[in-house]
């Protein structure tokens, strides 16, 4: 299927989701109209071909609501992605048939999308501390929408070295269809507040948070 959505969140930011049915041919094809898009050769299973083109699709379709300037898409060292000589932020996401990409005018962006299976409750003491732990449970949703607020967060922090159950940090949280989680990340240097919206649909969650809407 096409493009699914793209929404205007905030001023100065736009939210692309697709659910992906198409091939890598398929996808080429219309990448062709779109913008040059290599895959890299470290990408080799044909789920992750076809998520990162349509990725770069959407990305490029997004950019076009801001400029019609062609920026080429990259990534940093850290696999941040980034617009070249260009003031736009992104972040992008993917799991199994879905893409979520987030594009700011104005500040960093962090986005995550992911699928809720029972694994996540077995990974659990990876990315939580002993007080999430309490106040989430065993409820499936509810982590998975931890872990996913707590990858957004690792994405506009934008560097490396943080531990997930020690650096990024959630505040109890009710589960609803849409929602907002108070989070931090804390570092011996940085102690920073933010807000972390979160959308339900069926079995997917995704998580985005903007780095200019830090809490005081």
């Amino acid at each position: 299927m096409p493009l699914s959505l793209i929404k205007k969140i905030k001023p100065g930011a736009l939210l692309g989701r697709w659910y992906l049915t198409e091939t890598v041919v398929q996808l080429q094809a219309q990448a062709n109209l779109t913008a040059q898009i290599e895959i890299p050769a470290t990408i080799t299973h044909e789920k992750r071909k076809a998520e990162w083109i349509a990725s770069r699709i959407v990305a490029y379709q997004m950019l076009q609501h801001f400029t019609p300037v062609s920026h080429s898409l990259l990534n940093h060292d850290t696999g941040q992605p980034y617009f070249v000589e260009s003031p736009y932020h992104i972040s992008i996401s993917h799991t199994k048939d879905h893409v979520a990409v987030l594009i700011s005018t104005a500040d960093s962006v962090g986005i995550d999308i992911e699928r809720v299976q029972s694994k996540v409750s077995r990974i659990q003491d990876k990315f939580l501390n002993q007080q999430e732990k309490l106040a989430i449970g065993n409820d499936l949703v509810k982590l998975t929408i931890a872990w996913s607020a707590k990858e957004t967060l690792y994405k506009l922090y934008g560097k490396k070295n943080l531990i997930f159950n020690q650096n990024l940090i959630l505040q109890p949280f009710d589960t609803s269809k849409f929602g907002e989680i108070e989070a931090f990340i804390r570092t011996p240097t940085l102690l920073q507040k933010y807000k972390v919206f979160f959308e339900v649909e069926d079995d997917t969650v995704l998580t985005y948070c903007f780095g200019n809407e830090y809490l005081p």
